[in-house]
């Protein structure tokens, strides 16, 4: 039991290393925020803050309170986790728990140089290298 808890901790780290490295250079250019005169109503974060949830960013997270965070986590877990290609099967895409995916985002969105990473980009890498349960 010790040595599976051991070696999920060793993939959960490398997952974050190769998130760092594959995402390092994402979020710049261009505006992302949603036009308000868009016809059709973004996921968001949370009321307050208006971010479709495909386009929060760390810096998003850090402006989040405790309310939002966890909205933020729920509405992306349902993204990650929806069916994956097109094919029959019913493949839905790998998840983390909220606990996982808080501390992920707490942990990166903290790194002056993570303000602009997308949370979805960083929960969707995290989540392929977890042991699913």
């Amino acid at each position: 039991m010790v040595h599976h808890a051991a070696q999920a901790q060793r993939l959960l780290t490398l997952a974050l290393i190769v998130t760092v490295a594959t995402i390092s250079g994402c979020g710049g250019g261009g505006s992302e925020r949603t036009d308000a005169k868009s016809s059709t109503t973004p996921k968001v974060i949370h009321k307050d803050l208006g971010v479709d949830v495909r386009l929060a960013s760390c810096e998003d997270w850090l402006r989040g309170d405790d309310v939002a965070r966890r909205g933020t986590i729920e509405e992306i877990t349902g993204f990650a986790g929806g069916q994956v290609g097109s094919s029959p099967g019913n493949v839905n895409g790998a998840t983390l728990t909220d606990d996982q995916a808080y501390t992920l985002f707490s942990h990166w969105c903290s790194q002056h140089y993570a303000r602009a990473f997308k949370l979805y980009k960083l929960y969707t890498r995290a989540a392929a290298f977890t042991p699913s349960s």
